[in-house]
């Protein structure tokens, strides 16, 4: 029964480990597709390594590069979703609801743009996060002719 115990053990091991590998060169390769603005290409690198990652803080990093991506080829209701599934992940991370609220704000959706900005303040007053919102936010007000 040990026996069979370990061997279980060892092969669901060495499963994670080759997952998180292929996600990791995925999501590598995506990174440099990306940098070079080729965002339908980087899009398919960050689907696979979201598709064989495990650990949650490359998956909700996935989620985010996958959001870019999208964004670059003006798909913003797919990455709006990527952005959200990246919140559902980690909630507390400001940079996250920048992200998202970009991605409305380049829809024109601005009534939920600066909802997100808005949390972003909430979470972070004063830190990189913060100047983002406020200048995003800024940028709208600006956009709408409210000077």
């Amino acid at each position: 029964m040990k026996k069979i115990l370990l061997f279980i053990f060892i092969a669901t091991t060495t499963f994670f480990v080759q997952a998180q590998d292929e996600a990791q060169s995925a999501f590598s390769e995506g990174l440099k597709l990306l940098k070079s603005n080729r965002f339908a290409e980087a899009e398919k690198q960050f689907s696979i390594a979201i598709k064989k990652g495990v650990a949650a803080q490359g998956l909700k990093m996935s989620y985010i590069y996958k959001g870019f991506s999208l964004n670059g080829q003006q798909k913003y209701e797919q990455a709006i979703l990527c952005f959200d599934k990246a919140i559902e992940i980690d909630s507390l991370d400001p940079a996250s609801y920048t992200d998202r609220g970009l991605a409305y704000s380049y829809k024109k959706d601005y009534e939920k743009a600066i909802l997100d900005f808005g949390k972003v303040l909430k979470i972070d007053s004063n830190g990189k996060q913060a100047e983002a919102a406020y200048y995003y936010l800024g940028r709208i007000k600006f956009s709408q002719g409210d000077y």
